[in-house]
């Protein structure tokens, strides 16, 4: 309790649980007043059950990020292999890229998102940044498995026994942060590099310029390239 007041007699004895010290005249208690201060002990579960917990987070990572390696390898094999041959032509490139991306971005989308004319834009820059960070753990996972079985396997089995391997590591304290950052870091950067080499707002422009009439240089086959 916070407060005691005392409006009339009491008959006997007072017993009470406080952090505070009740203020009453010793004249309206014809007993004793005893005064117990509240248990504040917190609660410490066992080494048998932080482990356990430890294995349910374990057991429950590996099940979702299975089944998201296992939709890429089934759905994006192709991409998931573009990506990661971008990540082992040029790592420290991608590292570069990744770390001023993670970086940089987030604060140049805070700085657009409290003016009213870039809040939209910032929203739209906030949602890619986290799909493509999101989208890093698979990518990799896979990095992961092709460089244990290297390339004797097909994109699904790679994918799956990379991000098991991933979440075992991000698992694991200390190390699970360092795999975390150099997991979204390298992510990130491949991803960006592999999106500048498509240049999809350069095929943008290129349809433009066609549907304008202007030409396209003739490939040496003969036949334009859009």
């Amino acid at each position: 309790m916070d407060r005691l007041t005392v409006a009339g007699t009491i008959g006997g004895d007072v017993v009470y649980v406080s952090d505070h010290t009740a203020q009453m005249r010793a004249d309206h208690v014809d007993g004793s007043v005893q005064h117990v201060h509240p248990n504040r002990t917190t609660y410490r579960p066992t080494a048998g059950e932080a482990f356990a917990s430890w294995l349910v987070g374990l057991l429950y990572a590996l099940v979702a990020l299975g089944l998201i390696t296992l939709a890429a390898g089934l759905l994006v094999p192709r991409q998931l292999t573009r990506v990661t041959d971008r990540l082992r032509a040029a790592p420290w490139r991608a590292a570069l890229v990744g770390f001023v991306t993670a970086v940089a971005a987030p604060l140049a989308l805070l700085l657009l998102l409290v003016t009213v004319i870039g809040a939209p834009v910032a929203l739209t820059g906030l949602l890619v940044l986290l799909v493509l960070t999101l989208a890093a753990f698979p990518y990799g996972a896979f990095m992961i498995g092709r460089l244990i079985l290297r390339g004797r396997r097909g994109p699904v089995v790679t994918a799956l026994l990379g991000g098991a391997v991933l979440v075992v590591a991000l698992h694991i304290p200390v190390l699970g942060v360092l795999v975390t950052v150099v997991t979204i870091v390298l992510g990130l950067g491949a991803q960006l590099l592999d999106i500048a080499d498509a240049r999809p707002w350069d095929r943008a422009e290129r349809r433009t310029d066609v549907r304008g009439g202007e030409g396209i240089p003739a490939t040496p086959g003969g036949a334009g390239r859009i």
